[in-house]
């Protein structure tokens, strides 16, 4: 019986046995497999996973420092200067349509901060006030999404000071931006009326140096040049802009150059017209008039106009149209000019689905005589990027009197005031004098290219 009770013993802890091994095994596994285990994809698990992921780094806006070098254009000097580096977060764009305001608007330092010019990195471009487009974890990467542009206002030079001298300043844009236009404003350091002898005489798309573009080039760098006539000025400065673009269809820009000789008798008038070739687009332009090289500067010649045109040289009349040319053009004054040239620069872009369209203000004045500034602003149709801008000064539409001149054709916000650097505006503004002789009958103009 004792034998028969231990056999029983052992079969039941063998059996026990056989049960318990498999069971024990099965354990084991689950717990070594983490997608196994219970609640692996319940939503508190799956937040954690996606706070733990690596982010998208963001490119950021390349630093640039302002930089100068000098050089000699007649007998004054020539800065080149890089855009400024902070960053600024730009304000709620103005809708299409026009402005003139009855006196100056420059003066001392660009309205707003200094900013980043690439167009790129925090307070870049898109929607104003909101993250730029290309700046965000997950955004399209430069050159891709909205055509959109941004100032760099260059390091305003002293001068011009004695008379019969000019002097000019340059500016370029960033690494990974297109230029497409620039200006130019003279203007008081301190603010305040400005002489009516203070005059344009350039702006102008350059080479890395300053040097004015040939054509076939690719715009480096903007060129501001004035003058000083018959007076000597106290406490001017001359201001540089480019407008520099990234995104969208604009893959490269070039310049088209077309020059005249004079004006050379004494009130008269010429102009220059260059045009952009079949398959590229007119994005801005600009105009240049002097002495030969090695002269010094005429006290009386001056430029009066440096815009969006026809073939013909007729400016654009009607906002919204297109255009495909830009004209400069310059006037004697009341002195005869031996060997003076004058010469337009259409800036062109290409790329695929490119278009631009061009918005118009004219109004009358000035005239009275009483060396009267006129500011004249236009704006973009909302949602629209400024791609460059004009200006021209016309008499019943002829040549205007003599004593009539631009002092400055810039990129600004709505109520005239310059554009600070790294913005995004939406407006152009044409400076005018009236020379201190009445004019009736004057008219001036301010054009703004816009993206279409």
């Amino acid at each position: 019986m004792r034998s028969l009770g231990t056999a029983r013993a052992v079969a039941a802890l063998a059996a026990l046995i056989v049960v318990l091994v498999p069971a024990c095994s099965t354990s084991h596994r689950r717990a070594a497999s983490p997608s196994s285990s219970p609640g692996a994809g319940s939503p508190s698990n799956q937040a954690d996973a996606t706070t733990t992921a690596s982010p998208t780094s963001t490119v950021p806006s390349p630093g640039v420092t302002p930089t100068a070098s000098t050089g000699t254009r007649g007998g004054t000097g020539s800065v080149k200067t890089g855009p400024g580096g902070a960053r600024t977060t730009p304000g709620s764009p103005g809708g299409a349509g026009g402005r003139a305001a009855g006196a100056g608007k420059g003066g001392g330092a660009p309205a707003g901060a200094a900013g980043d010019s690439s167009g790129r990195g925090p307070g870049g471009g898109g929607t104003p006030g909101g993250e730029p487009p290309g700046s965000g974890p997950g955004s399209p990467p430069p050159g891709a999404g909205l055509l959109r542009s941004r100032v760099v206002a260059g390091t305003p030079v002293p001068g011009p000071g004695a008379a019969g001298t000019d002097i000019s300043a340059s500016t370029s844009c960033p690494a990974g931006t297109v230029m497409v236009s620039g200006g130019v404003l003279g203007d008081l350091v301190a603010g305040g009326p400005v002489s009516p002898s203070l005059r344009l005489m350039g702006s102008v798309p350059g080479d890395a140096v300053g040097n004015p573009a040939a054509s076939g080039a690719s715009p480096a760098s903007w060129t501001a040049i004035l003058a000083a006539g018959g007076q000597a000025l106290t406490g001017t400065q001359t201001r540089p802009f480019a407008l520099c673009a990234d995104g969208g269809q604009l893959a490269s820009t070039r310049v088209v150059v077309a020059s005249v000789p004079g004006p050379a008798a004494p009130g008269t008038s010429v102009a220059a017209t260059a045009t952009c070739p079949a398959g590229t687009v007119l994005v801005g332009g600009g105009g240049l008039t002097g002495a030969p090289a090695g002269s010094p500067p005429s006290p009386s010649l001056h430029l009066i106009g440096s815009f969006p045109s026809t073939a013909g040289g007729s400016p654009v009349g009607a906002s919204g149209s297109q255009a495909s040319s830009w004209t400069a053009s310059a006037d004697s004054g009341g002195a005869a000019i031996a060997g003076a040239g004058t010469t337009a620069y259409a800036v062109c872009g290409s790329g695929g689905g490119l278009a631009t369209t061009v918005q118009v203000n004219r109004v009358k004045g000035p005239e009275n005589g009483i060396g009267q500034p006129l500011d004249v602003t236009v704006g973009c149709p909302a949602g629209r990027a400024l791609l460059g801008g004009g200006a021209n000064i016309d008499l019943n539409g002829g040549t205007p009197q003599w004593g009539v001149h631009l002092r400055g054709t810039y990129p600004s916000d709505a109520a005239a005031h310059p554009a600070a650097g790294g913005t995004s505006v939406d407006s152009w503004t044409a400076a005018v004098e009236d020379g201190g002789q009445q004019a009736p009958g004057t008219y001036s103009t301010a054009f703004a290219v816009c993206s279409a």
